[in-house]
């Protein structure tokens, strides 16, 4: 994975968390190969090795405990990296609601007004909403919230590449905060006028819709057909 800029305090939870999963990784594989090469070399002893010789025999023993003991280790290990590998899922969802949303949300707000009050100069209605949602900018926003997503292991469009989904996960997260930090260096933040005008907005958009639906429900029930008599 990619050394990251993103703020160390922040990230470093789930950076932490992954360089334990990659230590067990490291650790298993040399195990494997540990075992590999005694169980070959005893293979070899077994069959071609001068039994008379005292330095054979200890050998010999010494192989056979290594060979008894490493599949324990090696099982012991692989239990560690699939606890460390939910430990990695686990600190990224704590991620996910504790620092990327937060600014996520701050974001497409100040995205909305910025880019809204640009378009609202030429546009209003239903035309102002479909601009601003096409908008490169809110594209953009979307992209975050698309990889600020609660995601399982087994996702299966996590792994790519021939990564892990651990690691996958953890870079794409770690990347998407780099650029929201420098999306919130460039956005200015809200006066206090611009929040309540556009939760005013907000609100009234809300009632708007909600009397859209009780029409169209209204509609839909002068529309009904009448039950069947039995």
């Amino acid at each position: 994975m990619k050394t990251s800029t993103a703020q160390p305090f922040v990230t470093s939870p789930i950076t932490d968390a992954f360089k334990r999963l990659l230590s067990l990784k490291s650790e298993t594989a040399l195990l494997n190969q540990r075992l590999a090469d005694a169980q070959a070399r005893l293979a070899s002893l077994t069959m071609e090795g001068d039994l008379d010789k005292e330095a054979v025999l200890s050998e010999i023993g010494r192989l056979q405990t290594l060979t008894t003991l490493l599949p324990n280790r090696i099982t012991a290990r692989e239990v560690q990296h699939t606890q460390a590998e939910d430990d990695v899922f686990n600190a990224c969802h704590q991620f996910i609601g504790s620092a990327l949303w937060p600014l996520l949300t701050s974001l497409r707000l100040r995205t909305e007004i910025k880019v809204g009050n640009s378009l609202r100069n030429h546009l209003s209605g239903r035309a102002l909403e479909i601009a601003l949602n096409q908008s490169e900018q809110m594209h953009e926003i979307a992209g975050f919230e698309h990889v600020a997503t609660i995601r399982l292991k087994n996702s299966p469009d996590i792994a790519f590449g021939g990564r892990e989904p651990a690691e996958a996960y953890v870079e794409s997260l770690v990347q998407c905060w780099e650029k929201m930090q420098a999306l919130d260096a460039d956005l200015p933040a809200l006066t206090a006028a611009e929040r309540a005008d556009y939760e005013s907005k907000a609100a009234l958009a809300a009632i708007g819709q909600g009397q859209e639906n009780a029409t169209e429900a209204a509609r839909r029930a002068a529309h009904k057909p009448a039950p069947v008599a039995a």
